[in-house]
């Protein structure tokens, strides 16, 4: 077979990555892992009409699914899919007119795959990492419940002191109190607002929380 092909096979594997990605604590993350491994097969079949075969059928199957089983996401692996049946015709040796432009028809599919990447990448991790907090995360004591009578005038007076919006939450790991705040505020009146968070009944600890975490 030529590279080309295999290339193509390759980045059918490599498309399978914002699928991967969106499973990661899902209903579908033992599937779509599986259906990785099967978009995988390609690139361990050494003759070429049995890659051609394999590609065609993979890539057959993936666009079946991804249109039957919608709901569960996978047509999240369509782009791997058309990758692979891109990857049987390719062959520069026997078609090179027709193999040059399915080899550019998988290089711009797989670009965008790449800038689909980059951008959940930066939208979701590097972005709120490097963001600056603009929001306390106060931890409650759950025999206060607080959360249980409400905050009542508390809300009023942290959103005199500068409160853009406050949330409480519960859950496994305990009972919290999120406060956020204007990017414009300034230095000494973040200062007043965790202070007059620390005074509330029933806060344990106030702390700065990631923009990863309180948006």
């Amino acid at each position: 077979m030529h590279p080309a092909q295999r290339v193509l096979a390759f980045c059918a594997l490599f498309a399978t990555l914002p699928g991967l990605w969106i499973a990661v604590d899902s209903i579908v993350a033992l599937l779509f892992p599986l259906v990785a491994v099967v978009v995988a097969i390609p690139l361990f079949v050494r003759p070429r009409i049995a890659f051609v075969r394999v590609c065609v059928c993979v890539g057959a199957l993936l666009l079946v699914g991804g249109v039957l089983f919608v709901l569960l996401g996978l047509f999240l692996f369509l782009p791997s899919a058309v990758l692979l049946l891109l990857a049987a015709g390719a062959d520069l040796a026997v078609r090179p007119r027709t193999g040059r432009v399915l080899v550019a028809a998988g290089a711009l599919l797989t670009a965008a795959v790449v800038a689909v990447c980059a951008y959940g990448g930066w939208h979701f991790y590097l972005r709120p990492a490097l963001a600056e907090p603009h929001a306390y995360r106060a931890v409650l004591d759950p025999d206060a419940g607080v959360l249980d009578e409400g905050l009542g005038d508390e809300e009023d007076r942290l959103r005199a002191q500068g409160a853009a919006w406050v949330y409480g939450s519960a859950s496994d790991e305990g009972e919290f109190l999120e406060v956020g705040f204007r990017d414009d505020l300034p230095a000494d009146r973040r200062e007043d607002l965790r202070r007059q968070i620390e005074l509330m009944p029933g806060v344990r600890s106030v702390a700065l929380c990631p923009v990863s975490e309180c948006g």
